[in-house]
């Protein structure tokens, strides 16, 4: 598809991977110890962050709640909270995980809401690199745990002292946040619904370019924040241009790549992937949204024509080269872009953001269900939950005539 740069594939299980509203949970004791406050952020280690206990606290969770589907939200209240230390892991990672549970009264039924703001610290040691070093970057990735999970949308907020961002992929449908500065830190407000996933145990380029139907299914659940390190290597990738901003991305691609500027085309790229087809064959139909300030476009892509531009044009296209059909949008106003696409098909879609709009490879008009045809006909599917052999709180749910678990996982029950 003529893609100059090498995919970074997502981890849809990484073990750790508005209107907005500041309030904090009102059911806590007035001489409760906020977690936070036994946390040692100069080690290698994973910490689950624990709930707010004042108005002043940083490195918790601040608060929890539903938004119905009339754009109504519904505030929760903090119910309890567990953590567990363990073993360092294989890397040397010290870990004490775990969650907290909210409650939120949504009419008159109670919604019970688990979040695990998975915490790893600037000098967490995610993996071993070529030359058997320790790669090194700090993150905050936190896991929602809600019944109805694909209908239930959550917003939440997070109080941050250290983490400085470099990108914030979100794992979710509908997926929005905004971040603004307090005092010692950041607050952070993120809202979404659950989203499926599709992709493959092994191969995953052979499989994709044979059109090969998804080898699991999940539901995934979750929300990232890169953290920009005091160099490169303390960061997930280079941390060029982190000092005037970052970008944020949500999709449902198994594989994404970060953006890059296209010269010829005058366009900035991002090259996404998935299967084309689910494990029973259905059509596996993709969302995309991006998020970035002019400052960032600027300083990362000096010279750009989108950034200047009051007008934007974001399209999808096969790896042909030939336009989908997708449904589009874009907000460009006060230094900040926004881009949106969907009902556009996978395996290896570009989507191209350029300014103005093209004359040579206009959109075509968006229908209300886009029907790509899968490479086989459908599968009846079966159902096994798999459970991570390191943290009992992951699981994978596989939707597949396949029922292997993946490596690291076992079959519950």
């Amino acid at each position: 598809m003529g893609v100059k740069m090498k995919l970074r594939y997502a981890a849809i299980s990484m073990s750790a991977a508005l209107i907005l509203t500041s309030a904090l949970p009102i059911s806590v004791s007035a001489t409760e110890t906020p977690r936070s406050s036994q946390l040692d952020w100069s080690i290698p280690a994973l910490y689950t962050l624990g709930h707010c206990v004042s108005q002043s606290d940083l490195d918790c969770v601040g608060s929890v709640g539903i938004v119905d589907e009339s754009g109504k939200y519904w505030p929760g209240n903090f119910s309890s909270e567990s953590f567990n230390d363990s073993p360092n892991d294989q890397n040397g990672n010290k870990q004490s995980v775990g969650s907290s549970q909210w409650t939120v009264k949504v009419g008159d039924k109670n919604i019970t809401v688990g979040v695990s703001p998975n915490a790893e610290t600037p000098t967490h040691a995610c993996c071993s690199l070529g030359d058997g070093t320790l790669k090194r970057f700090g993150a905050i990735r936190t896991f929602i745990n809600v019944d109805n999970p694909l209908t239930t949308k959550v917003r939440f907020t997070l109080r941050t002292s250290w983490i400085k961002p470099l990108n914030v992929p979100l794992y979710a449908s509908q997926a929005s946040f905004s971040e603004s500065k307090i005092a010692g830190g950041r607050l952070w407000t993120f809202e979404g619904k659950g989203t499926e996933t599709h992709g493959y145990y092994s191969d995953f380029a052979g499989k994709l370019a044979a059109n090969k139907n998804a080898d699991w299914d999940n539901t995934v659940f979750y929300f990232t924040i890169d953290h920009a390190g005091e160099t490169d290597a303390l960061s997930p990738f280079p941390k060029t241009c982190s000092e005037v901003g970052y970008t944020g991305e949500s999709s449902n691609a198994s594989s994404a790549g970060m953006p890059f500027w296209d010269e010829k085309s005058q366009s900035l790229d991002f090259a996404i992937a998935a299967p084309h087809a689910s494990s029973s064959g259905a059509a596996n139909i993709g969302f995309f949204n991006f998020w970035a300030t002019d400052a960032y476009l600027d300083c990362k892509w000096p010279g750009n024509s989108i950034s200047k531009s009051s007008s934007v044009t974001v399209q999808v296209f096969n790896e042909d080269g030939t336009a989908q059909v997708a449904v589009t949008s874009v907000n460009h106003k006060d230094g900040k872009l926004f881009v949106s696409a969907t009902g556009f098909h996978y395996s290896s879609p570009t989507i191209k953001v350029t300014a103005g709009s093209d004359s040579t490879a206009s959109t075509p008009e968006p229908t209300a269900t886009p029907t790509p045809s899968p490479t086989a006909a459908p599968r009846k599917a079966k159902t096994r939950v798999c459970v991570s052999l390191k943290n009992s709180r992951l699981t994978r749910t596989l939707r597949s005539t396949s029922l292997k678990c993946p490596a690291g996982f076992k079959a519950k029950g």
